[in-house]
């Protein structure tokens, strides 16, 4: 699979753009992680919860190979004005 990502993927965030023109990315069995991907991981990077990244095939231009959030591991809303610590 490494080489697999190497050769074959480009890597970068996972945007609104790349879900609107790219194909869903599916996990398998697990309709909670495909809905986090298609629905949550964009508001996760605005509210500053997170970053999701993908691989996206090179070989099909409509395929997202893999997808990864990295998730901060505090946050501190007390910094932030009311609007955004409420929506937190």
């Amino acid at each position: 699979m490494q080489d697999f990502i190497l050769n074959s993927c480009i890597f970068g965030p996972l945007t609104k753009g790349v879900i609107d023109r790219y194909n869903p990315f599916e996990c398998g069995n697990d309709e909670d992680m495909d809905d986090f991907f298609r629905d949550d991981a964009i508001s996760y990077r605005k509210y500053q919860m997170g970053n999701t990244y993908c691989f996206l095939s090179t070989e099909n231009s409509k395929d997202i190979v893999a997808c990864f959030t990295v998730s901060n591991d505090s946050l501190r809303i007390y910094d932030l004005p009311n609007s955004r610590r409420n929506a937190m």
